[in-house]
């Protein structure tokens, strides 16, 4: 397969990514620091549930993943 379009992302300390998918391949780089990287398997894309298509926030989870709400998104309890 070929790719047709990567993308690069840089960012400053601190910086935040809510979780989310993207359509393209991309390339991440960790040059100082740290960041938490989650990745999940294509399977368990409703689990995530991401925000309806058009929305503001289109392909990012509703989840926080830092203090879940199970009773709204069960789920998501399947990824623990």
């Amino acid at each position: 397969r070929h790719v047709q379009m990567c993308q690069f992302f840089c960012g400053l300390e601190g910086g935040f990514s809510p979780c989310h998918y993207d359509p393209q391949d991309n390339i991440f780089g960790q040059v100082r620091g740290y960041k938490r990287v989650l990745l999940f398997h294509p399977r368990h894309f409703v689990s995530l549930y991401p925000w309806p298509v058009h929305h503001p926030q289109d392909r990012q989870s509703r989840v926080d993943f830092d203090s879940p709400d199970l009773a709204a998104f069960p789920r998501y309890a399947e990824l623990r």
